[in-house]
């Protein structure tokens, strides 16, 4: 029984996905001016995602509950909330529903059915038992938005929708070969994620280039990054945040690329730790100078999944629990982030920092909106006391002895990330304004969101206890589990 919470909590948003289909406006309304029709069926859509999603996340719940990691096999196909996934599932399931509270009802409209699409397609990736379940799920992550994006007027869209197609086929071609070289050797069980990362496969190298590429695009990793910036500038707010907060392409990558990679070459994890290094600076730099306030969030999130990397390629328990706690708090963090300016974009519209811009000193006008972003920007980006201090101090101490040059490069991308957030903050909200700014402030739903995230980020800081034990545990508990249901 316990073992079908598990279809039911992935099962979920795809419910919703198409209950919003039927009763949320058309994405036509958000250019119409507030009709009491539209707007009360956007606000049904938003709460029939709160209890269907929160649904989803006490179905997590009651399974980690329990203590043990059942398998839910459906035919060839296979859920199982082990390893990693038993911290990062519900870390996304949660930065969806802060962003959903707080979304603005104008972009409450049948195409966030797209977004919650999106999120059950992470969590098939997450709790993938089987090359299908993962192949299906990581396939519906890119397909599902493509006529979104094909119809968005954003420069670039097609350089999305390039990458997107790309990734599908990368990861289908690596798991394909996996799978045939499974075949060819009789393994009982040639579908299991296992036997296609197996080193003694024949196309064990090609099926770690294809993997590796298909998770550095979908993180944007230099130089795979061109779909990023047009994403960030036309995704709806939900979607961005869905996209962002749930990054799959770190859940290939531990799942598959770096077992097979650490099998094949003794000299991978430096390698390995070297790309999510170059990953983060990259994206820490380019941050630095970015004057598009979506784009600037979006960059930071990419350096700290870059940080993420480098613990997760580490070997040794302790920087691998730091990446697993990491994952979690950007998520957490990208959320509350995305709320602030999903906020102030509702109120201005797109944003941007530079000197010319009318979105300036915004304080006086949104005091809760400028606080909100400088505390929950000062907890993602580690300052002690937060949980991204403690996943970053984990990676540090797993890093230091071994790799003292990564680590001290690392902490150069954690500070810029830091300068990052507070020339923005500064810019958005302090200083003399620009305009007469005579916007409301944020709403109730738009602050409670804002506090659960906070709340999330300091408490488990505070007291990490808890969650690192947990996450200690789900670093162990990668294997599979001989119990089905």
């Amino acid at each position: 029984m316990i073992a079908w919470m598990l279809g039911l909590g992935v099962a979920l948003p795809f419910v919703l996905a198409l209950l919003v289909l039927g009763i949320g406006p058309q994405p036509a309304a958000e250019l119409r001016a507030t009709a009491d029709g539209d707007l009360e069926r956007a606000e049904r859509v938003r709460w029939g995602a709160l209890v269907l999603v929160g649904l989803s996340l006490a179905a997590f719940a009651v399974v980690a509950w329990r203590g043990d990691a059942p398998l839910l096999r459906l035919g060839p196909m296979s859920l199982s909330l082990d390893g990693p996934a038993s911290l990062l599932a519900p870390s996304y399931l949660v930065a969806a529903l802060l962003a959903t509270l707080a979304a603005p009802r104008r972009s409450l409209t049948r195409a966030t059915s797209v977004a919650f699409a999106v999120l059950g397609a992470s969590l098939l990736v997450a709790l993938a038992g089987d090359v299908l379940t993962l192949a299906l799920g990581w396939a519906l992550g890119v397909l599902v938005p493509l006529r979104l994006h094909l119809r968005s007027a954003v420069r670039g869209r097609r350089v999305i929708v390039g990458f997107g197609v790309a990734r599908v086929a990368l990861l289908s071609a690596g798991l394909a070969l996996g799978v045939w070289a499974a075949m060819e050797r009789g393994d009982a069980a040639p579908l299991a994620l296992d036997a296609v990362v197996s080193p003694r496969s024949p196309f064990a190298v090609a099926t770690l280039v294809l993997v590796t590429l298909a998770a550095l695009a979908r993180m944007a990793v230099f130089p795979f990054h061109l779909w990023l910036m047009p994403f960030a500038d036309a995704a709806p707010p939900l979607l961005f945040v869905v996209k962002f907060a749930a990054n799959v392409g770190l859940v290939v990558l531990i799942r598959l690329a770096l077992p097979l990679a650490t099998s094949l070459f003794d000299d991978a994890v430096p390698f390995v730790a070297l790309v999510g290094l170059l990953a983060a600076l990259h994206a820490a730099l380019r941050a630095v100078g970015e004057t598009r306030l979506r784009r600037v969030v979006a960059l930071l999130t990419g350096s700290q999944l870059g940080i993420v990397v480098v613990g997760a390629s580490a070997l040794g328990e302790q920087a691998a629990t730091g990446a697993v706690v990491g994952a979690a708090a950007v998520a957490l963090g990208t959320s509350g982030l995305l709320v602030v300016v999903n906020a102030v974009e509702a109120r201005l519209g797109a944003v941007t920092l530079d000197v010319r811009s009318g979105a300036r000193g915004l304080a006086e006008a949104m005091p809760k909106a400028a606080l909100a972003w400088f505390v929950v920007a000062f907890t993602t980006v580690a300052i002690p006391g937060s949980l991204a201090f403690v996943a970053e101090d984990l990676v540090l101490h797993g890093l230091l002895a071994a790799h003292p040059v990564l680590t001290v490069l690392m902490l150069l991308a954690s500070i810029l990330n830091a300068v990052t957030v507070m020339r923005a903050g500064a810019s958005l909200f302090l200083g003399p304004a620009a305009d007469a700014h005579a916007v409301p402030d944020l709403l109730l739903r738009e602050r409670v969101a804002l506090a659960v995230a906070f709340s999330l980020l300091v408490g488990a800081g505070l007291a990490p206890s808890p969650v690192v034990d947990f996450a200690r545990r789900a670093v162990h508990g990668g294997a599979p589990h001989a119990h089905a249901e």
